[in-house]
């Protein structure tokens, strides 16, 4: 969502990126779902709206018709009851969605069909004029600092969208439906590459790769790695390590608080503290005041390293 307030502009895409193990709310898992099936839902929402009976045909319904909705019933209906629901516990019926888009928008009036289309549109350009001119776009969990390859990356998905809406309109306004939604899917292939790209970029943001192999020849056999952050978010920096970090926090799953973390910081073995940038300030304070030292050895993304090294 991209909102304007005295601090930078967000656009939460990712949010949290670990999985809850209470599961995500049914709000979070149904906005997260109308964003996947983009541009599908947007699509035949009008035919939804205001052509529902001969969408469905009720007086004419066969077992073509049914399969698909008892498939998306049997496999949605209780993910939406079970607490501990994931966003991904949904892909098994998303070949059902296919089914059930196509048979909607084969029985969409035409009217209703370039409707859709310009709902599609209208989210495609407001994606690309937002992203070019509002200031400085700030996307969790990027940096700031990467805030202008997320900003082209937008611009570049909208553009695409809003481009192969305009050719499927012509055909969807000609009665070449299928053809027409062939387009407008297809033009979600440039929007797929140019996310992926972008996330390769930012790869930082998402893996702790690059920390463990500056970590992995300075730790030896009694060396410690401290992350302060929750399991998943470092669940990378222990593949990569092959040894199990200790998390620093005041959670419930933390090893250690940050006294304690201070405490093995005095050790004489090597010990690093993986930090994000925004905690710079608080180690910093702390680090000096109880050793006299602040030594940053590396960063990564969004990620800093301290060592109690001199």
């Amino acid at each position: 969502h991209l909102h304007s307030s005295e601090a930078p502009t967000e656009l939460l895409l990712f949010g949290d990126q670990g999985e809850r193990a209470d599961g995500v709310s049914i709000t979070s898992f149904l906005l997260d779902h109308f964003v996947w099936w983009f541009p599908a839902l947007l699509l035949i929402l009008p035919g939804l709206f205001f052509a529902s009976r001969k969408i469905f045909r009720p007086h004419e319904f066969e077992f073509a018709d049914a399969l698909p909705l008892a498939w998306l019933a049997a496999g949605l209906v209780p993910i939406l009851v079970f607490p501990g629901r994931q966003d991904y516990h949904s892909i098994t019926v998303w070949s059902a969605l296919a089914l059930c888009t196509a048979s909607a928008w084969d029985r969409t009036p035409r009217i209703l069909r370039l409707t859709g289309l310009g709902l599609v549109a209208l989210a495609g350009s407001v994606l690309a004029v937002s992203a070019a001119t509002i200031r400085p776009l700030s996307v969790p969990p990027f940096a700031i600092a990467d805030a202008g390859g997320i900003r082209a990356m937008l611009v570049m998905i909208g553009l695409a969208v809003v481009i192969a809406v305009v050719a499927a309109a012509y055909f969807a306004w000609r009665e070449r439906e299928s053809l027409a939604m062939t387009i407008a899917m297809l033009g979600m292939v440039p929007v797929g590459l140019t996310m992926a790209e972008g996330v390769a970029r930012c790869g930082p943001s998402f893996s702790l790769a690059p920390v463990a192999q500056y970590l992995r020849p300075r730790l030896g056999e009694g060396g410690e790695v401290l992350y302060e952050g929750s399991s998943s978010a470092g669940s990378s920096l222990r593949f990569y390590l092959e040894r199990d970090p200790l998390l620093v926090g005041d959670g419930p799953e933390a090893s250690l608080n940050p006294d304690a973390a201070l405490e093995r910081m005095a050790t004489p073995r090597p010990v690093f503290l993986i930090i994000q940038k925004d905690r710079v300030p608080f180690w910093q304070e702390q680090l000096t005041e109880r050793f006299h030292l602040y030594h940053q050895v590396t960063t990564s993304g969004r990620h800093v390293v301290l060592s109690n090294a001199p």
